[in-house]
């Protein structure tokens, strides 16, 4: 930023102007603004969410209105029109506002209202551009993001000549798998490992993953209210998964009611040394998202009164979580992982056993032949 021409005072040429007010371009501009969009809605009634300081409450009539917050993009919810009008017209006297309308697009995802009790989320017209921008447009579908046998893949190859390409793809991707599309979340975070020391194999892996997302351009989260709105969680492990360092990997899903709203994978720090401490492990997680949630449901006004179920498909590690005991086989496990045995006791979460086949979260800890992926995607609501 360069100070305007003429307020230069001859022989004082080393002095600046002090700005009395942020302004746009600043790097605290963003900070500046947030500070004041708080300061107005709290102005006005509303509450900051503990939880998530980006979502604001206010009681109007015995009902929420919520306002969340992502930059200078306000999205405003309630069941009643006039009261999401009434909160713009107060919003309007502190800023220049522009009604958009009902949300269609926000932050690159498409929203579709079928009916009053469901949401559909996809990124159809994101899809195509990043096909586009990668000229894959004409190439041909694939049925699955990843071949099962590239995990297992060790051979030596010639790095490829700059992997900036590549970051940027497996950028791309990041954004589609935590937005949209938990059905590529393992396979991503798979190619993540491989972006300081990516090779040719590496590349043809990322393209076939857009490859998938083409043949499966349509496919669309479902959000419905029509189950009771409980929380329940799916949790599982793909013990020492990992070909050259034998680590495991975790995944997790989260639903309220039939409603996908939270998923995870990740590489686990440690070597695991059986399947019941990389479940253990991979149940911690897990119920570190849960307390989260349970607090973010108390500021949307929903009352947790029951446990938060997780289904697990290891025995060892149920009977590990409900246990007081120390064991030779267990015993150092790390301790902040035994915080799911606090949980259990203070009767926020409780551990029920499935079947592996059933276990949802079996998507998010390695890639799948084409049967197994379908059923487990139309399991998670992608429809």
């Amino acid at each position: 930023m360069k100070q305007p021409e003429g307020f230069v005072t001859p022989g004082k040429e080393h002095l600046v102007c002090k700005l009395q007010k942020s302004l746009y371009g600043l790097k605290q501009a963003a900070r500046a603004w947030n500070i004041k969009a708080n300061q107005v809605l709290l102005e006005i009634g509303f509450m900051r969410s503990k939880a998530d300081p980006c979502l604001y409450t206010r009681e109007v009539t015995g009902t929420r209105l919520y306002v969340l917050v992502y930059v200078d993009d306000l999205l405003i919810c309630h069941r009643d029109d006039s009261t999401i009008t009434e909160a713009w017209h107060k919003l309007s006297r502190y800023f220049e506002l522009r009604d958009l309308g009902d949300v269609c697009h926000y932050l690159g995802i498409e929203v579709e209202r079928p009916r009053d009790d469901c949401f559909l989320l996809h990124q159809t017209n994101k899809i195509d551009t990043l096909l586009h921008n990668y000229n894959l447009g004409s190439a041909k579908g694939s049925a699955v993001p990843m071949d099962p046998g590239y995990i297992r893949l060790t051979g030596e190859e010639d790095l490829l000549p700059t992997n900036d390409l590549y970051r940027t793809a497996v950028g791309e991707l990041l954004y589609f798998s935590t937005t949209t599309r938990p059905d590529i979340a393992c396979v991503t975070g798979i190619l993540c490992r491989r972006v300081t020391k990516s090779r040719q194999r590496d590349w043809d892996a990322v393209k076939k993953v857009f490859r998938y997302l083409k043949h499966t351009r349509d496919l669309k989260l479902r959000l419905s209210g029509r189950q009771t709105l409980h929380l329940t969680s799916c949790v599982d492990a793909d013990w020492a998964g990992n070909v050259v360092d034998r680590k495991s990997t975790s995944g997790y899903i989260i639903q309220l009611g039939d409603s996908l709203i939270s998923w995870s994978t990740r590489k686990q720090p440690t070597v695991s040394l059986s399947t019941t401490e990389a479940e253990y492990i991979s149940a911690a997680y897990a119920s570190q998202e849960v307390l989260w949630l349970h607090a973010l449901l108390e500021d949307f006004g929903l009352h947790v009164t029951r446990p938060t179920r997780l289904f697990e498909d290891n025995q060892g590690c149920i009977k590990l979580a409900l246990s007081e005991g120390i064991k030779a086989r267990t015993k150092h496990i790390d301790v902040r992982h035994h915080h799911l045995r606090d949980l259990i006791e203070r009767k926020i979460i409780e551990f029920e056993y499935r079947e592996s086949r059933d276990n949802i979260a079996d998507a998010l800890t390695k890639p799948f032949p084409r049967p197994r992926l379908e059923d487990l995607r139309q399991r998670m609501g992608l429809v």
